[in-house]
């Protein structure tokens, strides 16, 4: 019975993992009252680059950036610096809350989670995560010198992040799988 209580917070670590180091993130990188400002003054551009599952085009990203801009002095700083530590945290979810998670799994279930799959869909998360940020930095950095995105580079960061979303939710829901499986 006690191994069956415990079926939820297993399978909800990595998730959990993930929601903390996010919030961690974001307040590590003042991020947050710069988003918000641009949410208050535009919501129809302001939702976050990063978390677009139907993707972003050049004029998207523009106005994204124009709207931080417009609504906070320090904005589009900030972003800048979110991209930057951003570059780390595809090792914290797919290194440290899937371990933890599967570490879990072994010692409080007894279930033994085989790692290919969810390592093949965790690794392709990752490099889609780091495309993400490493083509934003640059295209970030013509926008604040004034200069036209170049749509090629946003439509790779656009695919990148709708690839990094599509990526995670398939590894949450397959290591819950594989827990579940296990305890069948």
């Amino acid at each position: 019975m006690r191994n069956r209580l415990l079926v939820v917070p297993v399978v909800l670590l990595p998730f959990a993992i993930f929601v903390v180091v996010s919030m961690a993130l974001s307040a590590a990188t003042d991020v947050e009252p710069a988003r918000a400002a641009a949410k208050r003054a535009q919501p129809a551009v302001a939702t976050p680059l990063n978390q677009r599952l139907r993707g972003y085009s050049a004029d998207d990203a523009a106005a994204f950036w124009g709207a931080i801009r417009d609504s906070s002095a320090t904005g589009l700083h900030a972003e800048r610096r979110f991209l930057q530590v951003d570059l780390a945290f595809p090792l914290v979810y797919a290194g440290l809350a899937f371990a933890l998670g599967r570490l879990a799994a072994q010692r409080w279930l007894g279930v033994t989670i085989p790692v290919r799959w969810l390592a093949v869909v965790l690794v392709v998360t990752a490099v889609a995560d780091w495309t993400e940020n490493l083509v934003q930095l640059p295209q970030l950095a013509l926008f604040q010198a004034g200069h036209t995105l170049q749509p090629a580079a946003i439509r790779i960061a656009s695919l990148a992040t709708q690839v990094k979303l599509v990526g995670f939710t398939l590894a949450q829901l397959l290591y819950m799988g594989l827990v579940i499986r296990g305890r069948a």
